[in-house]
């Protein structure tokens, strides 16, 4: 697997079960294409972000919903990308 800075996850570890969706891995984005630095549909986050979306999950759950997420952590390469 894949090591990270100290302090960040893969969210996956931490919550198997939430939904992602990406778009920047894909070309489904405003951009048209896969945005710089999205290699796949994984959503990296700082180990308290992780810990802050277990308990909103559990709490949506327990109301009927459930969490989908649409980003993570944005490598500076990305947000250049971004700049016109």
């Amino acid at each position: 697997t894949e090591s990270l800075p100290d302090g960040f996850v893969f969210l996956h570890d931490r919550l198997p079960n939430v939904q992602l969706s990406l778009r920047y891995a894909s070309e489904e984005n405003f951009l048209g294409r896969r945005v710089n630095g999205y290699l796949a549909n994984v959503s990296i986050v700082t180990e308290a972000a992780a810990l802050g979306l277990q308990r909103a999950q559990i709490f949506a759950k327990a109301i009927g919903y459930e969490l989908v997420l649409y980003d993570g952590y944005r490598p500076q390469k990305s947000v250049d990308q971004f700049v016109f």
